[in-house]
C-alpha cells in the first residue's frame, strides 16, 4: 500500500488505500496504532482504506487542542468526501471504533455501515 496525503488545516495527513475493484471499506486504527493495525484486522480481499489520524504513523500532529475524536472524524469526513466515496462502510478498532460512531452520528450522508471493534466510547 502506497502512501498519500490529505492536506488539511496545513497539515500532512497520511492514508493508504489497498486499491482494487472490491467494496471499499474505510477502517480506522485505535489509539497509537498506524496502518499496520488496520491491515491485520482487514482481510487482504477487501479494499482497505486508512488515514492516520493526527500525531499517528506519518501524520503530523498539529495544535495539541486538536487531538479530538471530534476532529479525527472530520478528517475522515474530508478524506472520504475528497475521494468521493460517501456512502461508505467505515470502521475501526478501540478509538477508531469511536471516530467511525462518531461520523455516523453527525454525517450519516458519509456512512453506509458500521463495523465496530472494540469501541472506546469516551
Amino acid at each position: 500500500m502506497k502512501r498519500q496525503t490529505l492536506l488539511r488545516d496545513g497539515l500532512s495527513l497520511a492514508w493508504y488505500d489497498s486499491g482494487g475493484s472490491a467494496t471499499p471499506i474505510l477502517f480506522q486504527h485505535g489509539l497509537c496504532g498506524d496502518i499496520t493495525q488496520t491491515r491485520e484486522a482487514i482481510p487482504a480481499s477487501l479494499r482497505l482504506i486508512t488515514l492516520e489520524c493526527r500525531a499517528h504513523g506519518a501524520s503530523e500532529p498539529g495544535p495539541l487542542n486538536n487531538l479530538s475524536i471530534a476532529t479525527f472524524a472530520d478528517d475522515i469526513a474530508a478524506l472520504t468526501t475528497e475521494l468521493g466515496l460517501g456512502p461508505i462502510i467505515l470502521g475501526g478498532i478501540s478509538m477508531g471504533a469511536a471516530i467511525a460512531t462518531r461520523l455516523a452520528v453527525h454525517r450519516p450522508d458519509l456512512v453506509r455501515a458500521l463495523a465496530l471493534v472494540r469501541p472506546a466510547w469516551l
